[in-house]
């Protein structure tokens, strides 16, 4: 994998939970680069980026999987991280989104929201390969 879309709707309900997990070429221990954000401003929007160390086949899945939620000490400009490390802001839009990279490997990442307002919560994420 090394360009995925990650996407979180409202669709269901105000509060999706968890997007579906996206693995990770760990295995060439490359940087991986993840971009949040909203196609709808105005609208109070909770989340967490999370990720885990656990290879998703060989745990059983992703609800067998160990997810960290991402620190806020990643807080990009316009991202209110003043809940620990869940980010919120009524301000995240496709421009104003915010952007982590990780610099060692990770096996797989996913979104956890607990507020979308008016969604939906979009991540890119691009992971470098090697051989």
């Amino acid at each position: 994998m090394t360009l995925t879309t990650i996407s979180l709707t409202t669709a269901v309900s105000s509060s999706p939970g968890a997007s579906q997990a996206k693995n990770i070429n760990w295995v060439g221990g490359k940087p991986t680069t993840v971009t949040v954000f909203s196609t709808v401003t105005g609208s109070s929007i909770a989340f967490n980026v999370q990720f885990t160390m656990n290879e998703l086949q060989r745990v059983g899945g992703s609800s067998l999987a160990y997810w960290q939620n991402l620190s806020s000490a990643y807080s990009d400009t316009g991202v209110n991280t003043s809940s620990g490390s869940l980010f919120g802001s009524s301000s995240l839009g496709p421009v104003s989104g915010m952007t982590v990279s990780f610099l060692s490997p990770i096996a797989a990442i996913r979104l956890n929201s607990t507020s979308m307002g008016n969604g939906p919560l979009t991540a890119k994420v691009i992971a470098g390969e090697a051989w």
